[in-house]
């Protein structure tokens, strides 16, 4: 094969690519909305849908100098509701990215999912600059 052949090949390849990754994301928004919008409950894979949530908040989480971590093990399987935990993460993650860390900090936060005795353990962190008391006991008050 010359070299030209190669070439255009090679950039076959890669346009191709392209278009197989635009075609999955638009597939995953898809999900997404169509969780968000009917509120059904449906078996899924949670590493899938944490990498759902990831790319979906990789925008804000790139304007940000703040970094987001997810670690959970392949083999959890939920059946329950993507759209209330979507929203739930979603929501969570924007307000650490607003709320948690000072105008110079890097930020890292960290969504570490578990299986314990078959219940799911869900956990959120972050090395931010933490609450105040009255903030912390405040924190659960609608539209606080």
């Amino acid at each position: 094969m010359g070299e030209r052949a190669k070439l255009l090949k090679s950039q076959k390849n890669h346009r191709d690519m392209g278009i197989e990754k635009r075609s999955t994301g638009v597939s995953r928004f898809k999900q997404i909305s169509v969780d968000q919008s009917s509120g059904q409950r449906r078996k899924f894979r949670l590493l899938a849908f944490l990498d759902e949530v990831e790319t979906t908040m990789q925008a804000s989480v790139k304007r940000s100098r703040h970094q987001l971590f997810i670690q959970c093990p392949a083999d959890i399987e939920m059946d329950t509701y993507p759209g209330a935990l979507f929203q739930i993460l979603s929501n969570l993650i924007n307000n650490l990215l607003i709320h948690a860390f000072d105008d110079s900090q890097n930020g890292k936060i960290s969504v570490l999912a578990a299986n314990q005795n078959e219940k799911l353990e869900l956990i959120v962190s972050d090395n931010g600059r933490g609450m105040d008391a009255e903030t912390a006991r405040r924190s659960f008050d609608p539209f606080f």
